[in-house]
């Protein structure tokens, strides 16, 4: 059996990362097979030795979802080594940031965005989807506490390990276009 052709598809919070992926595997679908993987999936929410920090919010020790060591990325690529489409996309904060990701990679993205447009979005998209409560301020309490200290540290540091950088605010439909030229057919 042929190995999958991987994408990852890395960017910061709200960048654009998940709507790109599935738009892509969408339109990859109606010449090839594929699955999409999101790495969000496989969060280590209930691991005791997963990445924590205390939250000055709320007082309380909180899983810290922007550090490399918070997804099992081992589990990750299970589901990629599993999958016999011929394209895999996987879509994570982190997919760049792991090299266990990134070694599997065939094409590694970056979606790049301005932090305030990205801060923005992430407060909508929690309030619009009740994360945190739909909380305003512990949204924004956990953005500036650890999504972006996160960012800083490890997904913005892995935009150098992308093959292309696209824009989360560029037209979907141009970047879908241009992505779905580079996988084999």
């Amino acid at each position: 059996m042929e190995e999958s052709f991987v994408i990852a598809i890395a960017g910061g919070s709200a960048s654009g990362k998940s709507t790109l992926a599935e738009a892509l595997c969408a339109h990859l679908r109606t010449f090839t097979s594929c699955d999409h993987v999101a790495m969000d999936r496989h969060m280590r929410r209930t691991d005791e030795l997963a990445p924590h920090f205390l939250f000055s919010f709320t007082g309380e020790r909180t899983f810290n979802a922007n550090d490399p060591e918070s997804v099992d990325n081992l589990a990750v690529l299970a589901v990629v080594e599993a999958s016999d489409a011929q394209v895999v996309i996987v879509d994570g904060l982190m997919a760049l940031a792991s090299e266990e990701i990134r070694s599997r990679a065939a094409l590694k993205v970056f979606v790049d965005l301005d932090a305030d447009i990205r801060a923005v979005r992430r407060v909508e998209r929690d309030i619009r989807t009740g994360r945190s409560g739909g909380d305003p301020a512990l949204i924004a309490a956990y953005y500036l506490e650890c999504a972006r200290i996160g960012h800083e540290k490890y997904v913005q540091p892995s935009k150098a390990f992308a093959d292309l950088i696209v824009r989360g605010d560029a037209s979907l439909d141009r970047t879908v276009e241009l992505l779905s030229r580079l996988v084999p057919r």
